[in-house]
């Protein structure tokens, strides 16, 4: 295995931002709750100072004298952690896996060590309020992957977290195994010639079509297209729009790609837009195939830990995280 360090620019690190940027405000928003509290009847603090907490955090209404001191807090910070939220269970919604997420907050949370996670957490001893806030997120990105309370039960079995992988994957910091382990498709295919020119309904502007070789995770059969998005291509009125985190794929050539239909759909479901036809999945990491089944570092590696230096490798890597028979996070 090579190491890998550093990070790319992509979805997932953007997520990984907002992530971050929730975190300080729940800090943020405590603060606020516990000055407040030391200015109230000793009857009245812990009443008093939840309701204040509450109401930062979801926006219920509350008094004047409540509505004054959260004035300390951003409203557009508060807003935009509410609508993205919102927009999200919203998306699990449509997708009919919001009775998944429910079940997931009651099958285990995030275990945060110590000056361990970043945004708003690190260098502090976590509160009981920012381990719930961080397990709700996760939950929602584990139902949004596909994952079920069940499957975090058999994976519990094998001393595998998904809860800790989750959280660990959009902050950036998994190996290629645990991201294949995210994935639900994971695939050996043929790069073909990329397609745009349409108006498009899920929002994007081209995709990627590969023919499937061999499938290493997932659904796919040799024969099968599967089709990777992306931002950068022709807009209806003739202009080109050029994203460089977008993949540079070569057609003709072989590739391994770690690929989420789920994300494709979840991530379509909160933009309020339409899925197309056709397997399309966003990828996670994509490397290409040299002529001795060995794996070229990219064009997309893993953004932390090591790479697979061949295919009989990520096969093995893959097998360590597919306790029994149950494919976990798996899409039809």
């Amino acid at each position: 295995m090579r190491k890998r360090p550093g990070a790319y620019y992509d979805e997932k690190s953007t997520v990984a931002i907002e992530r971050r940027e929730f975190h300080a405000f729940l800090t943020r928003s405590r603060s606020v709750a516990n000055r407040f509290r030391k200015r109230l009847p000793q009857g009245e603090c812990e009443m008093r100072g939840s309701v204040i907490l509450a109401s930062i955090l979801f926006g219920c209404s509350f008094s004047a004298a409540t509505a004054a001191t959260n004035q300390r807090v951003s409203d557009g910070g508060r807003t935009q952690i509410q609508t993205q939220q919102q927009s999200r269970l919203q998306a699990l919604a449509k997708r009919g896996r919001y009775s998944n997420y429910q079940q997931l907050l009651g099958a285990s949370q995030v275990q945060v060590k110590h000056g361990a996670v970043g945004g708003g957490l690190k260098g502090a001893r976590p509160t009981p309020e920012q381990v719930q806030a961080l397990t709700q997120q996760t939950a929602v990105d584990l139902a949004a992957l596909g994952f079920t309370a069940k499957d975090v039960a058999v994976y519990r079995q094998s001393e595998i977290d998904l809860f800790d992988i989750a959280q660990r994957f959009f902050a950036g910091s998994t190996t290629a195994a645990e991201q294949m382990l995210m994935a639900d498709t994971v695939v050996i295919a043929t790069a073909g010639k990329t397609m745009d020119g349409r108006a498009r309904l899920d929002g994007f502007l081209s995709t990627s079509p590969f023919t499937v070789v061999k499938s290493l995770k997932g659904a796919r059969a040799p024969g099968d297209t599967v089709y990777v998005p992306r931002k950068s291509g022709a807009n209806p009125d003739g202009t080109v729009l050029t994203v460089t985190s977008d993949i540079e794929f070569t057609v003709g050539k072989k590739y391994l790609l770690v690929l989420s239909k789920n994300w494709y759909e979840q991530w379509v479901a909160e933009k309020r837009k339409q899925t197309e036809a056709g397997f399309i999945a966003v990828p996670y990491l994509a490397y290409e195939i040299l002529p001795n089944d060995t794996l070229r570092d990219g064009p997309r590696a893993t953004r932390s830990g090591e790479d697979p230096r061949s295919i009989a490798e990520a096969a093995n890597e893959l097998k360590k995280f597919s306790p029994g028979k149950r494919s976990a996070g798996s899409t039809p």
